[in-house]
């Protein structure tokens, strides 16, 4: 009886290993595309044909290395799925960050062998995959591929579209707009440098101007620079090094406001400024303050 019960189990490891779903497969192929794990071979991680001529194959790897760039350190997720019997097309969604310009969405094309679904190995296309050239079957195809590249740009759009909601909302999390309102540029000043000790994206974020009902006019800039900044860490370049950086000593020095504009002056001392015989010299950094439309300051 115990006998039965383990081939039972196997049985069923073994149905929900090859019963993988498109999506999953496209999941895993990007995954290991981006950790240089890809099997190329044919037979191995893709539905490669035997017959891929070697320049087409080498052709092929590079295209997937440049894909290692656009697929970063990203989450991934499956996005919408469309099977026609043996054949099916996935789009991966690579969210998180707040840059949208980071945001990208890849359309896999799949094959079923059997049981198993393998992803054609050039993305939006089933080139390669021995795939016979009945007028049919091509039309399939064709079909699945049009759908593809026209839903890759459409889901990219609206990815783009809500990352900005979707940033507000984490702002909203580590800072309350009401207590926000009440802070002096002073206050503001102190909470964006304990952001940035603290690599708080969201916080810092809000700081320079996310916490406005208009977005600054040059917030993709401001966007850029301070995702990259928290992304490096203690290796950032200065000034942000001097803002995030857990070795550099702080101390604001001088604070004023009037009207709609502030600053906002602060001492830093960074053991890794000194040269050879020399202390370290101590570096003032000036944060400029402005109150937006709303009457809220920003750094």
């Amino acid at each position: 009886m115990k006998f039965l019960v383990f081939l039972l189990l196997v049985a069923n490891a073994t149905a929900a290993n090859t019963a993988e779903s498109p999506g999953a497969v496209a999941l895993d192929f990007l995954e290991k595309v981006r950790k240089g794990k890809l099997n190329l071979e044919p037979g191995g991680d893709t539905a490669l044909t035997p017959q891929t001529a070697e320049d087409k194959r080498r052709e092929i790897a590079r295209r997937l290395e440049r894909m290692v760039n656009d697929i970063g350190s990203g989450e991934l997720e499956i996005g919408a799925v469309r099977e026609d019997e043996n054949i099916a097309a996935v789009l991966v969604r690579k969210i998180g960050g707040f840059d949208p310009a980071r945001l990208q969405v890849f359309p896999i094309a799949l094959v079923k062998r059997g049981a198993r679904w393998a992803v054609a190995p050039v993305p939006a296309s089933f080139e390669n995959t021995g795939l016979g050239y009945a007028a049919s079957l091509r039309q399939r195809l064709e079909a699945l591929e049009t759908w593809m590249l026209r839903e890759q740009v459409l889901d990219l759009a609206a990815l783009r579209d809500q990352s900005t909601a979707r940033m507000r909302a984490e702002i909203e999390k580590s800072l309350n707009l009401e207590t926000y309102r009440g802070l002096s540029a002073e206050e503001v000043g102190k909470g964006f440098l304990r952001a940035c000790e603290e690599r708080d994206l969201p916080s810092i974020l809000g700081f320079i101007g996310g916490m406005s009902e208009s977005l600054p006019p040059d917030w993709p800039v401001r966007l850029r620079t301070v995702d990259a900044a928290a992304a490096a860490g203690k290796n950032a370049t200065r000034p942000w090094r001097l803002l995030m950086s857990p070795e550099v000593v702080r101390v604001i020095v001088h604070t004023e406001s009037g009207g709609d504009s502030g600053l906002v002056s602060v001492a830093c001392l960074d053991p890794a400024d000194g040269e050879r015989r020399r202390l370290p010299r101590i570096r003032i950094l000036h944060l400029d303050m402005e109150k937006d439309r709303g009457g809220l300051w920003q750094v």
